[in-house]
């Protein structure tokens, strides 16, 4: 037991403004209702959207233009949306999955081109590996293979395994 209380988003949003960026994913929330708070707090400079389609992000961002966005990315498909959806690519960082595969050289290549940084999730995945050679292999063929992020629950170890 414990007498902290998990914040609420609200609370988050206020603390958050000023200190850091807060990546706010939808889970079963409505999207206006997202939007709604996200106006009422302001915050425009400290919020990161998750989107899983280009639909969602053309929803937040027809509310406010200068959003930001953690967009899944891992198909040409959802490339292909995205690059139609109107919304321009410095505003979206793509989301290309939780395991790095030889198909998303040209993902990379075509997301590179437009200045997208490209994230590889290895918390359901490489952070898994019992072998903490094994992790810190994985994480620096993430980076050779063309991500640009590793999101991770383990942060030391991923930015000691990919330190120059």
């Amino acid at each position: 037991m414990t007498p902290f209380t998990i914040p609420t988003l609200s609370e988050v949003l206020e603390w958050s403004k000023g200190k850091t960026i807060i990546n706010v994913d939808k889970k079963d929330v409505p999207l206006p209702m997202i939007a709604k708070l996200l106006q009422q707090h302001e915050a425009e400079t400290s919020v990161m959207l998750t989107v899983h389609k280009a639909e969602q992000a053309r929803f937040y961002y027809a509310h406010n233009p200068n959003r930001m966005f953690s967009a899944f990315i891992r198909s040409r498909q959802e490339f292909d949306d995205f690059e139609n959806s109107g919304i321009p690519w410095s505003q979206i960082m793509a989301y290309v999955g939780p395991v790095s595969k030889a198909e998303n050289k040209q993902l990379y290549e075509l997301l590179h081109k437009r200045g997208v940084m490209c994230m590889i999730s290895a918390a359901p995945s490489y952070d898994k590996l019992p072998d903490p050679v094994a992790r810190q292999k994985a994480y620096r063929e993430i980076i050779q293979a063309g991500a640009d992020v590793i999101e991770s629950d383990l942060p030391i170890e991923v930015a000691n395994a990919i330190a120059p």
